[in-house]
C-alpha cells in the first residue's frame, strides 16, 4: 500500500558523495519523493536531498528505488531514517501541498 503523494514543483539540490546537482521534486509523500534531475542515478544509490519550502528547510538521505524512463522521467527515492525535525517539516509541507490540491478541486467545481 502506497502513501498519499502530493504533486509539487519544488526546486532543490541533491548530493552524491562530493558532487552536488540540481533537482526538481515532482511529488512528495511521508515515505519518499519523485525527483527530476540531469544527474544519472542508479538503483540502490544513497543520495542526500534538500530544499526550502517557505520557512522550512527539508533535508534527508534517501535510497534510489526506481527510475522512470518515460515522461516525466526521474527517480523514485525512499527516505531513510528521518529525524524528528525533518518529519515535522515534511508534515507541514505536505499539509500545505494537500491544501493546494483541495483548493484547486474547489475552484474547478466552482467554475463548472
Amino acid at each position: 500500500e502506497s502513501l498519499p503523494r502530493f504533486k509539487s514543483e519544488i526546486k532543490g539540490r541533491g548530493q552524491l558523495q562530493d558532487k552536488t546537482f540540481e533537482v526538481e521534486f515532482l511529488d512528495l509523500s511521508k515515505g519518499g519523493c519523485f525527483i527530476k534531475t540531469e544527474e544519472k542515478l542508479k538503483a540502490s544509490q544513497m543520495v542526500y536531498l534538500e530544499f526550502w519550502f517557505k520557512e522550512d528547510l527539508f533535508s534527508a538521505k534517501g535510497k534510489v528505488v526506481w527510475a522512470a524512463k518515460k515522461e516525466p522521467s526521474g527517480f523514485g527515492i525512499k527516505f531513510k531514517r528521518l529525524k524528528l525535525r525533518e518529519k515535522w517539516a515534511l508534515a507541514r509541507i505536505l499539509d500545505e501541498l494537500k491544501g493546494k490540491k483541495k483548493k484547486k478541486k474547489f475552484e474547478e467545481v466552482r467554475a463548472a
